[in-house]
C-alpha cells in the first residue's frame, strides 16, 4: 500500500482576507459617516424651519409698518438658528464643525425671489471628515475647496403678512342653498372670486332673471351642482365654473371680537349723546360718535332717521365733541341690542366736522365724507338684534367707508357676532356706495339692487350700487331689478393673515 504524501498549502488566502477586511472596515466607517450626515442633514433642516419662521413672526408682527420687507426678521432668523447651535461662525470660511446661516428678505432664489413678505434661510454645517478622507485623496476631489470637511445644507423659505384674500363672496355654509337667486337684479363682482361651499347638488338656485358677474375670477363649489356649470345665471367672463372643490375655511375666523383680549380693543365705552345739528350748509344732520350703542345699561340710542335726514357717523381718530378731551380712536359702533336700521335716510362718513359753539347745535368744516380717513365700522353684539337693515331711495346719499386702523379690523365695514344669526339686509338705491368687508359668519345676507349711483375713484357717479368689498357670510340671497357692485378691486378690504412655511 503506498501512502499519498500531503501537499502544503501556501496560505494565500490570508493575506485576501486581511486586505478584504480593511476594504470592509473601510466601506462600513464610511457608511457610519453618511449616516452622520444623514442625522446633520435633518438638523440643518429642523434649524432652517425654525430660523425661517423666526424671521416670518416678525414679518407678520410688523406688517403694517413694514410692508413685508424688514431687517429685524433676518435678525430674528439668525438668533433662532444660533439658539439651535448653527454659530454662523463659517463666515470667515469653513471649517470642520462649523457653521453658515445666510437669511434673505425678500428671498434671493426660488419662487418667491424677490417678493415681500417671504424670507429664506440658507443653513450649512461643515460635516468633519473621519473615515471617507479617503475619498478626498482621489484625483477627482483635488479641486475641493476643503478637502477635510463635507458641507451639509439646507434650505426654508416661510411667509408673515396680512393679504386681501382673493374672493369677492365666500359662502360659508356647508349645507343646503348657499346662493339664491331671485328677481332681476345682477350681482357684479369686480375682480376676486366666487365660492360656495355647500356641499349640496343645489347649492345654487334660481327664480326669475337674477345674475351673477363674476368678473376676472372664477366660481368653486363644494358640492357636484352640475347645473350651475350651464346656468346663465353664473357668467365668468374671464374665468370657469368649477364644482366638487374642497370647501373653503372662514379666513377671518382668526380675528378676536372687542372685549376678548388677544390684541382686540375693548368694546367701547358708552357713545356720547347724538347731536342733532345745523350744518355750514344750512342742512339739520345727526352727528353719531363712536361707542356702545343700545346696552341695557345705557340709554344711549342711534337716532331713528326719518325721511330725507342726514346721519353723520364720525370716524375713527376724532377727537370728540367740543373740548371733551375724549378722543374716540377705534371708530367702532357696538350696537349691543337692537339692530341698524335705515330707510330713505343718507347716511356718511365723515372727516372734518367740528362743533362751532358752545351749546353744541352749529358746525363747522367740510362734510368731507369722501374724504374720511379713519372710517368706521358696525360690530353687531351677541345679543343685537334685526342685524343690519339699510336701504336707500331715490335721492338719499349713503357713503360709508371701512376702519384703516385700529389694525385689527382694518378694512372691515360690518361686522356680525358669530352667535348672532339676525339676517342683514342691503338695498341699494339713490346714491349709495358702501367699501369694506361685510362679514357676518353665521347669518344671511340679503343683497337688493334696485338702481341708483354709487361714486367712482375719481368722484364720478357710475349706474349701480357699490355695496361693500367683499361678502364673507353664511348664505347670499340676491334680488332687485338694478346692479350691485362687489368692488373686490377697490380698496380696502379686511386683511386675513398668513404665518407659514412655504419652501
Amino acid at each position: 500500500m503506498t501512502l499519498k504524501r500531503k501537499t502544503r498549502r501556501s496560505g494565500a488566502v490570508a493575506p485576501l482576507v486581511a486586505l478584504l477586511m480593511v476594504a470592509l472596515c473601510v466601506v462600513i466607517s464610511i457608511v457610519l459617516e453618511e449616516g452622520m450626515m444623514l442625522s446633520e442633514s435633518r438638523r440643518a433642516q429642523a434649524t432652517a424651519d425654525a430660523a425661517a419662521m423666526a424671521g416670518a413672526c416678525v414679518l407678520y408682527q410688523n406688517y403694517k409698518t413694514t410692508a413685508g420687507v424688514d431687517p429685524a426678521s433676518i435678525t430674528a432668523a439668525t438668533q433662532m438658528a444660533a439658539d439651535n447651535g448653527y454659530l454662523n461662525d463659517a463666515a470667515a470660511g469653513p471649517a470642520p464643525g462649523a457653521t453658515l446661516v445666510v437669511a434673505n428678505n425678500p428671498p434671493a432664489t426660488g419662487i418667491f425671489k424677490g417678493q415681500a413678505g417671504y424670507i429664506e434661510v440658507n443653513t450649512t454645517f461643515y460635516q468633519p471628515r473621519y473615515f471617507s478622507w479617503v475619498l478626498a485623496l482621489w484625483p477627482i476631489n483635488a479641486n475641493l475647496p476643503n478637502n477635510d470637511s463635507m458641507p451639509v445644507t439646507a434650505r426654508a423659505v416661510a411667509e408673515g403678512m396680512w393679504t386681501p384674500f382673493h374672493a369677492g363672496v365666500l359662502l360659508l355654509n356647508y349645507t343646503g342653498t348657499d346662493l339664491q337667486e331671485v328677481g332681476n337684479a345682477t350681482l357684479n363682482v369686480n375682480g376676486g372670486d366666487f365660492i360656495l361651499d355647500s356641499n349640496s347638488a343645489s347649492a345654487l338656485f334660481q327664480t326669475g332673471n337674477a345674475t351673477v358677474m363674476v368678473q376676472n375670477g372664477n366660481v368653486a363649489i363644494t358640492g357636484n351642482d352640475v347645473n350651475a356649470q350651464n346656468n346663465s345665471a353664473i357668467q365668468t367672463p374671464n374665468g370657469t365654473v368649477y364644482i366638487n372643490q374642497h370647501p373653503t375655511p372662514d379666513p377671518l375666523a382668526y380675528l378676536p371680537q372687542p372685549g376678548t383680549g388677544n390684541g382686540a380693543p375693548a368694546i367701547p365705552p358708552k357713545a356720547p349723546k347724538p347731536n342733532q345739528v345745523t350744518l355750514p350748509s344750512g342742512q339739520v344732520a345727526w352727528i353719531c360718535y363712536p361707542g356702545r350703542y343700545g346696552s341695557a345699561n345705557s340709554d344711549t340710542q342711534l337716532p331713528s332717521g326719518k325721511n330725507g335726514e342726514l346721519i353723520v357717523f364720525m370716524q375713527a381718530n376724532y377727537p370728540g365733541p367740543g373740548n371733551s378731551g375724549t378722543n374716540y380712536t377705534s371708530g367702532i359702533y357696538y350696537i349691543d341690542s337692537g339692530g341698524f336700521s335705515y330707510n330713505n335716510t343718507s347716511i356718511v362718513t365723515d372727516n372734518n366736522l367740528f362743533i362751532a359753539n358752545p351749546s353744541g347745535t352749529s358746525w363747522n368744516g367740510p362734510l368731507d365724507y369722501q374724504g374720511s380717513t379713519g372710517g368706521m365700522m358696525i360690530y353687531m353684539g351677541p345679543n343685537a338684534t334685526g342685524g343690519v337693515n339699510l336701504q336707500g331711495n331715490p335721492g338719499s346719499l349713503v357713503y360709508m367707508t371701512p376702519l384703516t386702523d385700529p389694525s385689527p379690523y382694518s378694512g372691515m365695514i360690518y361686522w356680525q357676532d358669530p352667535t348672532n344669526t339676525s339676517t342683514a339686509q342691503i338695498a341699494g338705491n339713490g346714491s349709495f356706495t358702501i367699501q369694506g368687508t361685510f362679514y357676518a359668519p353665521t347669518a344671511l345676507l340679503k343683497v337688493t339692487g334696485n338702481g341708483g349711483t354709487y361714486t367712482g375713484s375719481l368722484g364720478q357717479q357710475i349706474a349701480g350700487s357699490a355695496i361693500g368689498s367683499q361678502y364673507i357670510s353664511a348664505d347670499m340671497k340676491v334680488g332687485g331689478n338694478g346692479n350691485v357692485i362687489v368692488n373686490y378691486q377697490g380698496p380696502p378690504k379686511q386683511p386675513i393673515r398668513i404665518l407659514t412655511l412655504v419652501e
